[in-house]
């Protein structure tokens, strides 16, 4: 090996030797309260982001109480295709989520490798007050398996 100045200068073998690494599909859990294309970027970002890891293979699916714009594939189950998930709606706009629908998003999120929450919560309350409620305090556990920093 060689140095130049301070940084070590490696030869021309290591990049010879390939590094192999094994790639797995991603389960990949997207919760969206209401996708609707007229509320703008949010919706259209995560229906980009679907179709773009759907096709890399990636095991994309998408939670939803009030979804009027989905694509009919995401309904349908296709293989190689987003999933989305329908969940019944809470009793009033933007008040947490009832048992039923908890109990079918945390069938889902249960075997995610990635959740990526676009509300603050499924129970419908914010962690930061210290409400917790039965869906939020399973999201959380959930959530603190994957990415430690935000489980509560």
């Amino acid at each position: 090996m060689q140095t130049l100045g301070r940084a070590p200068v490696r030869s021309t073998f290591s990049r010879l030797s390939p590094v192999l690494r094994e790639i797995r599909p991603l389960n990949i859990v997207h919760y969206v309260p209401n996708f609707r294309f007229e509320d703008g970027g949010v919706v259209r970002a995560v229906f980009d982001w679907c179709n773009v890891f759907s096709r890399r293979g990636h095991r994309m699916t998408m939670l939803s109480y009030d979804a009027p714009d989905v694509p009919q594939e995401w309904l349908s189950s296709t293989p190689n295709e987003t999933r989305a998930v329908i969940l019944p709606p809470p009793t009033m706009r933007r008040t947490r989520l009832n048992r039923e629908a908890l109990r079918i998003a945390e069938e889902k999120i249960k075997h995610a490798d990635v959740l990526h929450l676009h509300a603050p919560g499924l129970a419908g309350k914010s962690p930061a007050r210290g409400n917790r409620t039965a869906g939020s305090g399973a999201l959380r556990r959930h959530n603190a398996r994957h990415a430690p920093m935000t489980g509560r």
